[in-house]
């Protein structure tokens, strides 16, 4: 995923990593070499490594708690939203001229502003709809899931499992 992010910005907070792009990009053998890194469109580029599991793993830990985010913290604030994700954001910069572009290596330290506050904003929702279904009562919350499921079922894609929840 990428999110647009001033030059200036990134001249600040990363010169050494538009070095490394800008290195690529004059390496290379693409008509926009000459262009300078100001002329460049850049953003921040990131991935998320996530924990795999197996697809009997999967099926085992159906009705079990979920160690997700709402279920850990109340609010999304920048702290918790760090210690959630720990070392699994993975990101660079990216700098793009004409149909070139060039990535800097991925770096692991402090998780940029800009993609701190992206979470932020996924999480307090994340947490939000989380209050919202625990107020529904179990007729209403039945009422939604079946909804969800008569949606689903007109896909060729979905498959449906029955699986007695562990109590």
């Amino acid at each position: 995923m990428k999110i647009p992010i001033p030059y200036e910005v990134v001249q600040e907070r990363y010169p050494e990593l538009i070095s490394q792009v800008m290195s690529r990009l004059r390496s290379g053998k693409s008509k926009e070499r000459n262009r300078e890194a100001s002329e460049l469109t850049w953003y921040i580029d990131w991935g998320q490594q996530i924990k795999a599991m197996s697809f009997c793993e999967m099926l085992s830990s159906v009705g079990e708690p979920r160690d997700d985010f709402p279920s850990r913290y109340d609010t999304a604030t920048p702290e918790n939203v760090k210690e959630f994700l720990g070392d699994s954001i993975f990101w660079g910069i990216t700098g793009k001229a004409g149909r070139w572009e060039g990535y800097s290596k991925s770096q692991g330290q402090d998780i940029p502003p800009e993609l701190l506050n992206f979470y932020v904003a996924g999480f307090t929702k994340d947490i939000e709809e989380r209050k919202r279904v625990d107020s529904l009562t179990p007729e209403q919350r039945q009422a939604e899931i079946d909804e969800c499921l008569q949606i689903l079922r007109k896909d060729s894609g979905f498959m449906e499992f029955s699986i007695p929840l562990k109590r």
